[in-house]
């Protein structure tokens, strides 16, 4: 039997048969509990509480392959997940499938449908105190007219190309100050006039060209005023 990977909170712990863990084991302990379940020859199989958080111990099945199949109650851990935000739904053969609420917080989860593994159809998503986004996935690629993330400025939207890229008119980065605003092209390059790092005291504005600004350019404002400059053809400041 073996204690390892020891913290504040607890350690793994369970045992190793041929260098391999096996039988009841619990580990990734914090603040909220430890997670739990039996291992075969390293693999999880059977009923595991996965994770623990505020929400308590979440977790679901595994198969004798240690695939995740059936109902589960799980935690975003991914990078800029908070580890708060909780997700229930289907696994089938270790892919999401059917309808899922994921990313779910004190203002409403995103909700959806998974295809293989991959979001389709409508789903509503990026819920907050100032409302929910949505719009529509085709094989886990956004497309067409999308509401993104709400402030009490406003959504940002706009719309996805086929291929998920940013075209058309688009608000976005929104503050108490406003929103950037300005257009795409069809290869997701800002263009045209934009409005932009906007704050209590005004916003940043000028013109794009493929990607890069160009002329006259307000960058940004503050207390004493709105500061600038221009930037020549390549998109590099002068003067």
């Amino acid at each position: 039997r073996w204690k390892t990977n020891c913290t504040e909170f607890g350690c793994d712990e369970g045992e190793y048969q041929n260098g391999k863990r096996v039988g009841q084991w619990k580990e990734l302990c914090n603040q909220f509990g430890c997670a739990s379940g039996e291992y075969r020859n390293s693999v999880k199989v059977g009923q595991w509480k996965d994770y623990c958080g505020k929400s308590g111990c979440l977790g679901g099945e595994y198969n004798q392959y240690g695939t995740k199949i059936g109902h589960w109650n799980e935690y975003c851990l991914d990078r800029g997940c908070q580890g708060s935000e909780t997700s229930e739904g289907n696994y089938q053969e270790g892919f999401k499938s059917g309808q899922w609420k994921e990313l779910c917080t004190d203002f409403g989860c995103a909700e959806g449908n998974y295809k293989d593994g991959m979001r389709s159809g409508q789903w509503k998503s990026f819920c907050n105190e100032f409302g929910c986004g949505g719009g529509e996935y085709k094989d886990d690629t956004r497309v067409g007219k999308w509401k993104m993330l709400c402030t009490e400025a406003g959504c940002e939207e706009g719309e996805f190309s086929q291929n998920g890229t940013q075209v058309g008119r688009w608000k976005e980065w929104c503050t108490s100050g406003g929103c950037s605003e300005g257009e795409y092209d069809k290869k997701g390059l800002h263009i045209g006039k934009w409005t932009e790092h906007c704050n209590e005291f005004g916003c940043g504005s000028g013109e794009y060209k493929n990607g890069q600004k160009v002329g006259p350019w307000t960058e940004s404002c503050s207390l004493n005023g709105c500061v600038g400059g221009e930037y020549n053809p390549d998109g590099k400041k002068i003067g």
